[in-house]
């Protein structure tokens, strides 16, 4: 449930913050659904796998990217000591 509560978490953060910075809408002429539904499937690979072509301003952006990248790990190692805190 940790776990669960915390992708959404960052899912609803990026997408507020492309949201504030009017960047929703991605550069193809798709609609809002097709559009959120790129957006959520860039940040999803982006979180496992760091690939490099999301630092476009186009894709996550750099500042985001570079925010995603130090996130990740610290957020891992955080649940994981939370987990293994709470079966002990």
């Amino acid at each position: 449930l940790l776990l669960a509560g915390f992708l959404v978490g960052e899912l609803l953060l990026y997408l507020f913050v492309k949201a504030v910075r009017q960047d929703i809408l991605y550069w193809m002429p798709l609609g809002m659904l097709a559009a959120l539904a790129q957006r959520i499937c860039a940040k999803v690979v982006t979180d496992f796998t760091a690939l490099a072509q999301t630092r476009h301003a186009y894709e996550l952006g750099g500042a985001y990217w570079l925010f995603n990248l130090c996130l990740t790990p610290m957020s891992s190692l955080y649940l994981a000591s939370r987990y293994l805190a709470s079966n002990t």
